[in-house]
C-alpha cells in the first residue's frame, strides 16, 4: 500500500500528536548508537517495544507510536523519506542508527524471520551470522535493503547503520500478543533477542564505515 503522506510535515498537518500518534525520544549523551522504531505503536506492532528493549539504558531510543484505535498504517512514512525533525537532530548526534521495522513474511514468500539491511556490509554479515548461530532464520534483505543515504538507518554521522525487518510471526513470539495491552507483557524471548542485537552494535565501531 502506498504511503498516504510523503513527509513528516504533511503527516503533522493532518494527524494530531497525542491523539493519533506520539513521538518518543530518550537521547543519551556520549553514546554511539540510537535504536529507532520509526513505524512503532500500532503501525508495525511490537517494534517500539523491541527497540526500547535493545536500547535499554545503554543507547538512545526513538520511536513514533501510532495511537489510533485502528488504521495506523496511514502513519507510515517510507524510511528514505522519513524526516521527523527531532529524529534528524538526534541521529546527527550519534555515529550509527539501528532501525527496527516490522514486515509480513507471507508477502515475501519466505520462512525467514529477520531480514538484515543497511549500508554497513560488515555489520550486515556479522548480524546474519550471529542471528543464525542463535537459531534465528535471518537473511540479507533484498526486498527493502535500506541502502539509501537518507534511510533512517543511515542517518547517523557514519552514514551506515543497521536495519532489521522483523516478521510478524517472530514479533508474536516476543509478547503475549501484538495488541497494545499484549505488548506490555513480553516473553523471555524478547530479552534474549534484545541482548543479542545490543551486542552486535556494541561490537561494531561505526566510524570504521563500510569496511
Amino acid at each position: 500500500m502506498a504511503d498516504r503522506y510523503s513527509s513528516w510535515s504533511e503527516l503533522a498537518e493532518h494527524e494530531v500528536r497525542g491523539v493519533d500518534f506520539d513521538v518518543h525520544l530518550d537521547a543519551r549523551n556520549g553514546v554511539q548508537w540510537m535504536v529507532a522504531a520509526p513505524h512503532g505503536g500500532g503501525i508495525e506492532p511490537g517494534t517500539t517495544e523491541i527497540a526500547r528493549a535493545i536500547a535499554e539504558q545503554k543507547y538512545s531510543f526513538y520511536s513514533v507510536d501510532g495511537m489510533k484505535p485502528k488504521g495506523n498504517a496511514v502513519l507510515h512514512i517510507t524510511s528514505h523519506r522519513f524526516d521527523e525533525p527531532s529524529f534528524l537532530k538526534a541521529a546527527d548526534q550519534h555515529d550509527g542508527v539501528a532501525a527496527i521495522h516490522g514486515c509480513d513474511a507471507t508477502e515475501r514468500g519466505s520462512n525467514v524471520l529477520i531480514w538484515v539491511g543497511g549500508a554497513d556490509d560488515h555489520l550486515i554479515d556479522t548480524a546474519i551470522k550471529e542471528l543464525q548461530a542463535a537459531g534465528y532464520a535471518a537473511s540479507r534483505d533484498t526486498f527493502t535493503p535500506g541502502r539509501e543515504p537518507k534511510n533512517v538507518c543511515n542517518r547517523g554521522r557514519s552514514g551506515c547503520g543497521l536495519q532489521l525487518e522483523i516478521s510478524e510471526s517472530f514479533r508474536r513470539r516476543l509478547f503475549r500478543d501484538l495488541t497494545r495491552a499484549g505488548r506490555q507483557h513480553p516473553t523471555p524471548e524478547l530479552n534474549r533477542f534484545a541482548v543479542l542485537v545490543r551486542g552486535m552494535v556494541a561490537s561494531r565501531r561505526t566510524d570504521k564505515g563500510r569496511g
